[in-house]
């Protein structure tokens, strides 16, 4: 049991280290001008923890005891490293008590949050004070990136068909990372991506009217200020028209030469369209090439045979172009003709071998007339190549003298070059050629081309009796008189005239004959003249030639 002795003497024990205590406590607490009976780091909170921002060294300062000849500091449990000691005001605080001295370090902190272990000693390597703090480094931000808009400039006016443009631009970064990437907007819509990051691009279409165009360039670390541009598109007015006059939609071209001359009119759109640039003109799906002139314009195009399709367009200074016009058009060059029988100069005579050489283009030929001082005197089906004509001058009833011999196309129309000769028939007997149907009746005419004092005559006529069969024999208009006539050989026909009576013209006789109906079309039968004698009007002989003819069937 305690006596009252022991009682007494414990509370003067308590009652000493509670008057201690307080002294203590009045000697200061804390972080920031802590007494000296702790260690402090300047600018902790309440709660030990305290944020810098910093990109490299930090320095980390604060005080000690009075009493402390070291202070040392650990980073995240690592090794402790001694503090530089200074006087306390230079740590940054006004000590509360007098004898505290200050500590500094200057420490490399990564950025994120760290543990400080600060420790004092005293001269014999005890501690005196300790504490721990959390130091948070944000780092410096880095500097922001840059971005720069290089077309349009500012207040440009853009033209152009479709508002179509590019957006250009360049974007930098000194820190922070390389540019990530740009983005662009108009009119305080959506952002866009462009495309690159240094030097970058973004293809628009503009609206009619202004546009404000914004742009901000991105790295890891933040984002450039936004730059802004203004531009005005001013949309295009209608396009221009363009039309050709010449040549007509359909036509036919049958000149020599393959050389065209296109023409026409253009003009701008209509209203407000811009001015008139050009007209441009091509031929069969080739290049298009510039006419001369613009609103009335003109142009030549090279053709080739058989069709052809000619187109043409206008293009206003704005770019615009015009709907294309189209022709279309057939070339069509006559044939190139030259006779080369009989040779010019030749005196001619009877039957006469017509020759012609039909070369280049043919298409559209339907036939080849002979003709003789301009007037035809036969033709052929035969439409190119070599073309071979026989001009019976005696039964075209031709007079002597100068003619002039061509040949010519018909449809696709070309004339040769004139060939002149002398006709010189002399006194003759002739068949008249003629033509007709299978199986009808034709008169063939015996006729004398000079009948000056002619008035009796005898002929005997040969004919391929399967092909031609005989129906009768009768007077010429010319030849009065009786006839004397044997048909008894089929075949054959022997007639004569005698008489007094002077031939009043050359019509001397008349056969009909039947074209036998087996004759194909375009078969030519010959009549043959083997014997012609003439008499005057005392019966005398006169001097004359016997030329046979042709029955043609149609």
């Amino acid at each position: 049991m305690l006596t009252r002795r022991d009682i007494l003497l414990v509370l003067r024990v308590s009652v000493v280290t509670l008057l201690v205590a307080m002294w203590i406590a009045g000697c200061g607490g804390g972080t920031d001008g802590a007494g000296p009976g702790v260690v402090t780091l300047t600018g902790a909170a309440e709660d030990g923890t305290v944020t810098v921002e910093d990109n490299g060294a930090t320095l980390l300062q604060g005080t000690a005891p009075a009493g402390a000849v070291a202070v040392t500091v650990a980073v995240d449990g690592g090794p402790p490293q001694k503090a530089d000691l200074v006087e306390a005001a230079a740590a940054g605080v006004t000590p509360q008590q007098a004898g505290s001295i200050g500590w500094q370090i200057t420490l490399t902190l990564p950025n994120g949050e760290h543990t400080i272990d600060v420790t004092a000693h005293d001269g014999s390597g005890n501690e005196l004070a300790s504490g721990t703090f959390t130091v948070t480094n944000q780092g410096t931000p880095p500097a922001a990136p840059t971005a720069a808009i290089t077309a349009p400039t500012e207040g440009q006016k853009v033209t152009g068909l479709t508002g179509a443009f590019t957006i250009t631009g360049t974007a930098n970064a000194t820190e922070g990372g390389p540019i990530t990437q740009v983005k662009v907007r108009l009119n305080g819509g959506a952002w866009q991506v462009a495309t690159g990051t240094d030097n970058w691009t973004l293809n628009i279409t503009l609206a009619a009217g202004a546009t404000t165009i914004e742009a901000q360039s991105f790295t890891a670390a933040g984002a450039s200020n936004i730059v802004r541009r203004n531009a005005t598109y001013t949309a295009p007015g209608p396009p221009p028209t363009v039309t050709v006059t010449t040549p007509l939609e359909g036509a036919t071209i049958n000149t020599v030469s393959n050389q065209l001359t296109v023409s026409g009119t253009a003009a701008p759109g209509n209203p407000g369209g811009a001015a008139l640039d050009k007209v441009q003109v091509k031929i069969n799906g080739g290049a298009y090439a510039d006419a001369t002139g613009t609103t009335n314009w003109t142009t030549t195009v090279t053709l080739g045979v058989g069709a052809n399709t000619i187109t043409a367009k206008s293009i206003a200074t704005d770019t615009q172009e015009s709907t294309e016009v189209v022709r279309h058009v057939t070339y069509n060059p006559p044939p190139t003709i030259t006779i080369t029988a009989p040779a010019g100069g030749a005196n001619v005579s009877r039957n006469v071998a017509v020759q012609a050489s039909i070369t280049g283009n043919t298409t559209g030929v339907t036939g080849v007339n002979f003709r003789v001082n301009g007037t035809t005197v036969f033709d052929t089906a035969a439409l190119a190549g070599t073309v071979n004509g026989r001009l019976d001058t005696l039964s075209l009833g031709l007079a002597n003298g100068p003619a002039s011999l061509t040949v010519e196309t018909t449809g696709n129309v070309a004339t040769s070059p004139a060939v002149n000769v002398t006709i010189n028939n002399g006194r003759s007997l002739y068949v008249q050629d003629v033509s007709g149907n299978s199986g009808s009746n034709v008169a063939v005419q015996i006729k004398l081309n000079d009948y000056t004092n002619a008035a009796g005559f005898h002929v005997v006529l040969n004919f391929d009796s399967t092909k031609l069969s005989l129906v009768s024999v009768a007077n010429g208009a010319g030849a009065p008189g009786s006839l004397v006539t044997n048909t008894a050989t089929p075949g054959v026909v022997d007639v004569a005239l005698a008489g007094t009576n002077a031939f009043t013209g050359n019509e001397v006789l008349v056969v009909t004959l039947t074209i036998v109906a087996v004759s194909p079309s375009g078969t030519r039968n010959e009549i043959t003249m083997p014997t012609a004698t003439l008499d005057d009007t005392g019966t005398n002989p006169l001097t004359v030639t016997g030329v046979g003819g042709r029955v043609v069937t149609n």
